[in-house]
């Protein structure tokens, strides 16, 4: 259905001041808002109706969240792929100057091959943000390879060096892997297992040098 931005708010401020409460200051507004699962061509059908969608939001969570800094959201990385998502890029030029009027900028990046780890279509997929959006702060949301035919250590091993070439990337602020646990649909991406133990994820980005 479609989802009002006032109604929104409403139910993300519980657990939004749970975490303000304790220091938190950075929050994304909605996740990857170009995908129908997600809204797209419900409750939005651009990224200029999103963008004013988002603002509402932000409206309704900044006076009872003073401090907050409020973020666009990460889009599904990629071209249109029908009944499913709308191409990221299509949606950021149709949402404009909308976009800069968030605190700061959030986007996905994914890749399934070594070479696609430093690609532009893949692992370096922030750049575009980047040349688009040059003076502003970049959250690197969500990074993942998904593919079920890579090991975990070298899933490992390409975050390692993923997370060392961001360190020397001017403008991002934080990168966040996909994903830390789940209880179901992600067995290939997650650090841990729901039995308690560790995939060769962490242990690889743990024995990190830097």
């Amino acid at each position: 259905r479609a989802v009002r931005a006032g109604d929104f708010a409403e139910w993300v401020s519980p657990d939004m001041e749970r975490f303000y409460e304790r220091g938190v200051r950075h929050f994304e507004v909605h996740n990857e808002p170009n995908l129908t699962a997600e809204g797209f061509g419900l409750s939005w059908n651009t990224g200029q109706e999103f963008g004013e969608w988002m603002l509402e939001v932000i409206g309704a969570l900044r006076p009872r969240f003073p401090q907050a800094l409020f973020g666009w959201p990460g889009l599904s990385p990629g071209p249109s792929v029908s009944g499913i998502r709308y191409d990221e890029k299509l949606f950021l030029r149709s949402a404009g100057s909308l976009v800069r009027q968030a605190d700061w900028i959030g986007c996905h990046c994914y890749w399934r091959t070594e070479a696609d780890l430093l690609s532009e279509h893949g692992g370096l997929g922030y750049r575009y943000y980047r040349e688009e959006y040059p003076d502003r702060l970049l959250f690197i949301t969500e990074f993942s390879n998904p593919a079920a035919e890579v090991g975990w250590t070298t899933k490992g091993d390409q975050y390692r060096r993923y997370y060392e070439h961001l360190r020397s990337q001017p403008g991002v602020g934080a990168a966040f892997s996909f994903v830390v646990s789940a209880s179901a649909n992600f067995p290939h991406e997650v650090w841990r297992r729901e039995d308690g133990s560790l995939t060769g994820i962490a242990h690889a980005v743990r024995s990190r040098s830097f």
